[in-house]
């Protein structure tokens, strides 16, 4: 596990993750905060993560575990897109409001220099916005229900 702070340590996604992380992303508020606001079937799913688990490393998806590494805090993805990479994440319900989401943000920003990073952030997820503002990110465009923020 690589560690990323004194709380957390992250590793990347394996085949025994698909259960959870298919659950996480059917949470009502994960739906909401995704750009298409749809649940993910079951087949989609699947065929999203085994081409995800097969292109890494260039794609990533970090689990971030509370040290020890038996307690999944959240997850933070990067996808290279144009030369740079584009973040998402989702932090457990019953771990928000406590940091963890800012040392996911850091630890992925940290980890993929010196290429830049972005991530869409929905307008009305300020939760997601005052992370990327903390952690150095600035909001530079609009579109639609979305803002462009990137790490400055």
């Amino acid at each position: 596990m690589n560690s990323g702070s004194k709380r957390l340590g992250f590793r990347l996604a394996k085949e025994e993750d698909r259960e959870r992380l298919f659950a996480w992303r059917n949470l009502p508020e994960s739906i909401a905060a995704s750009k298409d606001g749809k649940k993910v079937l079951r087949f989609h799913h699947d065929d999203w993560f085994s081409k995800l688990l097969k292109e890494q490393p260039s794609r990533k998806l970090w689990i971030a575990e509370l040290q020890g590494g038996e307690v999944a805090v959240g997850w933070i993805r990067a996808e290279p897109v144009e030369k740079q990479y584009e973040l998402s994440w989702l932090i457990d319900s019953q771990f928000r409001t406590q940091g963890f989401g800012s040392e996911m943000l850091t630890f992925a920003t940290e980890s993929l220099r010196p290429y830049p990073c972005r991530a869409w952030i929905r307008s009305t997820n300020l939760s997601s916005q005052k992370m990327a503002q903390k952690c150095g990110y600035q909001s530079l465009s609009r579109e639609m229900d979305f803002e462009l923020w990137q790490k400055i």
